[in-house]
Order: structure tokens, then sequence, then C-alpha cells
């Protein structure tokens, strides 16, 4: 057996904040919403790679309510590898977003850190070399 991707992240969001999720994941992050099952709990699936790829789940599960009302405390971050730094950096700007960006001598990567509506750390990482910063 062989691990190869992952296949997607499950956010549990309470459904007040549903919408303004969606919103970030794809006006700020570049996912797109894309076809669920009709499970009896509201959500959205988030994908990329054309639409292939499901890769962010956000659900409001019931049982979760009181889970929600805490901060996120165990769940660290998500991470999204991506192209196009200077227009991502534009999107966050435009939409009041503070992030902190992160270039480590020897890290072949570009992240910038921000926080989703509910709170959740997101990295947005590049490759350095393709971004022509090297």
């Amino acid at each position: 057996m062989t691990v190869t991707a992952i296949d997607h992240v499950n956010l549990s969001v309470p459904s007040a904040r549903l919408p303004e999720m969606l919103r970030f994941y794809t006006g700020i992050v570049g996912l797109v919403e894309g076809e669920r099952p009709n499970f009896n709990f509201p959500g959205h699936w988030l994908y990329v790679d054309g639409g292939r790829l499901a890769a962010l789940h956000l659900a409001s599960y019931s049982e979760d309510e009181l889970a929600l009302a805490q901060p996120t405390g165990r769940f660290n971050h998500v991470c999204f590898r991506m192209t196009g730094l200077a227009a991502l950096k534009g999107r966050l700007d435009a939409a009041g977003l503070q992030f902190r960006e992160q270039r480590r001598e020897g890290n072949p990567v570009i992240q910038l850190f921000v926080r989703d509506p509910a709170g959740v750390m997101v990295e947005l990482s590049f490759d350095r070399q393709a971004e022509g910063d090297v």
C-alpha cells in the first residue's frame, strides 16, 4: 500500500458561517464549488485541478455544535499548493485580509498564512523558482 496524495480536508463549520467560508475558499483561495452528494446536512465540496478533485469539504454536522463553539485548538492549518503569488496577494489585499508572508533561506517555497472566516489557519504555498524568486 502506498499513499500518493491527500484526498481532501473536511472542515466542520457552523451553518451560519458556511456562506462566508464558501466565499473565502472560492473568492480568495480560488477553489471551485462543485457537485456534492445529497447528504442530510448542509455543506459544500470545493474542487481543484479542473474540477476533478474535491480537495476541501465544508460541512455543518449537528453533532459538532458544541465543538464548533470552541477555538480550532487541535487543528493547526491546511495548505494549498498554488501558482500566481502576486495575483493572490492582490485578492487578499482587496478583501482586507491580513496575512503573513514567509520566505526562509533554503526553503524552496514562499508561504502565505491567512485565517479563514472560522479562524482556521490556511497556508498558501508557492514554488519560489516558478514565481521568479530565486
